[in-house]
């Protein structure tokens, strides 16, 4: 039996990119992963989880990756990951690039685990999360014009 597709323990600094894990326990089962990255992976049909990141896993970084079905022999999973660590990010603050998920549906993903761990910016079937990726540049936009039109006033009437 596969239970992971890749086992990683006691690692970090690594980068995880251009895998694809299918039909197992786990995609990816990380053991005191720390300090690393996993991006434009596929996980599909796992029966657990795509990405499992146990207790001492800390401060990684997971985006740009394609969760297609899994969790089907999980009746009570949630979502197609688990995060039991700490200060893990499932999305790219600087590109606002989540994760796509098969069954999101709309605002944030929840990630099952014990950090209350969430993707802000998922994409799914139903399209990209527009609107946290859009409303932080429109508003730098839209504040840049308001400052540009007051010193035009201020120019004007002197």
């Amino acid at each position: 039996i596969n239970h992971a597709g890749t086992y990683i323990v006691e690692s970090e600094g690594i980068q995880i990119k251009f895998n694809t894990n299918n039909f197992g326990n786990y995609g990816i089962y990380g053991a005191a992963l720390k300090l690393s990255n996993i991006e434009e992976n596929l996980f599909s049909e796992n029966n657990l989880y795509g990405v499992n990141l146990d207790n001492n896993s800390a401060n990684n970084k997971i985006y740009g990756n394609n969760f297609n079905n899994n969790k089907i022999g999980a009746p009570n999973a949630k979502s197609q990951a688990f995060d039991a660590g700490q200060g893990n990010t499932w999305y790219n603050e600087l590109t606002y690039k989540g994760n796509y998920w098969t069954d999101w549906v709309s605002g944030k993903y929840a990630i099952d685990g014990l950090g209350n761990t969430y993707d802000i910016y998922p994409e799914g079937p139903q399209g990209t999360n527009t609107i946290s990726t859009i409303s932080l540049p429109l508003l730098e936009s839209m504040s840049s014009l308001f400052v540009l039109v007051l010193i035009f006033r201020k120019v004007r009437r002197e």
